[in-house]
């Protein structure tokens, strides 16, 4: 995380009275979905959610206007036009996700956006440090509803048969 990201995460954190901790978690295998204590984040604009779910993939990591646009609008060119619906979709996810009570896990910078990971719980990222329940609810299926997803899936499928010592995903057997 950059050091400007850093600062933005920490005044958002730091300001008046400490916030009320929520829990909010992300379901990405098979259909993506946020819950806030338990309930089912409703966008009201599609793209906002796969722009949440796109930060979401990249664990925290910076995902720039460029490659946002890239992501969700594609084959559509980068212009002016496609800037303009990003800045919608990033003000709707913000909105939305305030609004839902998860205040600092969507941030926006200057032309780029983050989850800020440590404040989510998620089934990909459980994955990824072997957490049994999360390797057991593993069925082959990640953020289906989004194209771009399939190339995690397809690194998701090298790093658990890697990390777990087999040949082949236990939910293959299972087809």
């Amino acid at each position: 995380m950059t050091e400007k990201a850093e600062k933005t995460v920490k005044n958002t954190f730091g300001k008046g009275n400490p916030p009320i901790r929520r829990t909010v978690s992300a379901v990405t295998f098979g259909r993506f979905d946020i819950f806030v204590d338990g309930v089912v984040v409703s966008f009201t604009n599609k793209k906002a959610k796969e722009l949440v779910a796109l930060c979401i993939d990249r664990k925290g990591g910076i995902v720039t206007m460029e490659d946002a646009v890239d992501k969700l609008w594609e084959p559509d060119v980068y212009d002016e036009k496609a800037k303009r619906r990003y800045r919608k979709a990033i003000i709707s996810a913000y909105r939305t996700l305030e609004e839902a009570g998860a205040k600092g896990v969507f941030v926006k910078i200057r032309g780029a956006c983050f989850i800020n990971a440590r404040a989510i719980d998620c089934d990909f990222y459980k994955l990824l440090e072997l957490d049994e329940a999360a390797v057991k609810s593993f069925r082959g299926e990640y953020m289906y509803d989004y194209s771009w997803g399939e190339k995690t899936l397809a690194w998701i499928n090298d790093i658990y048969c890697s990390r777990c010592g087999i040949s082949e995903p236990d939910w293959l057997s299972e087809l």
